[in-house]
Order: structure tokens, then C-alpha cells, then sequence
């Protein structure tokens, strides 16, 4: 009988150093834009982002969650010499790789990570 309550609770804390999770997320984004020159006035444009990513644990602190997402970045410029007022969005796909640290004890997690971006437009 200690065996296989044992052997059950182990098993169960396996899968629960397991975990997996599948979400989205999405929000807005302000690109920011210098010019060193000041022959061009800049100013920052709204970009909407959505991603799917997924979490995995590998202990119970310790995972990663890798994401693809859509990352649109842009800015509005104006060039007083020929009025000349234009603004430009730029499209993006973006991959995330991201290690997740999960703090005991309390609902709160750290993550870092790395990100790679394609131009789509």
C-alpha cells in the first residue's frame, strides 16, 4: 500500500513539473524615431502587437516560453522646407525565446530573453 501511494505521488508531481500552456496575447506599441540633423520632425506612431506562445516547465520554477507574433512599429515625419508630411507603419513577424523564472510562494514570475524580427513589408 506505501508503494503505491508513493509511486502516485510521484507521478503526480511529474506531471506537474510538466506543465504546458498555450495562450495569446496582444496590446499597442510606440516606436520612437531620432534624427540627429533636425531637418525632419519625427513623432511616434500607435502599433498594434498579437502573439501565440507557449509555456513550458521544466521544473517548477523554471521554464521557457518561445512566441510568434505580429509587431506592427511606425512614426509620422514632417519636413518643413517642402511640407511634405508622411506617415510610414512597418510590419513586422517576430520570434521570442524567453526563459521564465517562477518565484514560490507567490503568483509572480520573471522572464528574459531574446527576440529575432522579419520585415514583412
Amino acid at each position: 500500500m506505501r508503494k503505491i501511494l508513493f509511486f502516485t505521488t510521484l507521478l503526480i508531481c511529474v506531471i506537474g513539473l510538466n506543465a504546458q500552456e498555450i495562450g495569446v496575447k496582444g496590446g499597442f506599441n510606440i516606436s520612437n524615431v531620432k534624427n540627429p540633423d533636425n531637418i525632419v520632425n519625427y513623432t511616434s506612431k500607435m502599433g498594434l502587437n498579437a502573439s501565440i506562445f507557449y509555456d513550458h516547465s521544466f521544473l517548477v520554477f523554471l521554464g521557457i516560453r518561445p512566441a510568434l507574433g505580429y509587431y506592427q512599429k511606425g512614426f509620422n515625419f514632417v519636413k518643413p522646407s517642402t511640407n511634405i508630411d508622411s506617415t510610414i507603419y512597418l510590419n513586422y513577424l517576430q520570434f521570442d525565446l524567453d526563459l521564465k523564472i517562477n518565484i514560490p510562494l507567490i503568483p509572480i514570475y520573471l522572464m528574459a530573453g531574446t527576440y529575432s524580427s522579419y520585415a514583412i513589408d
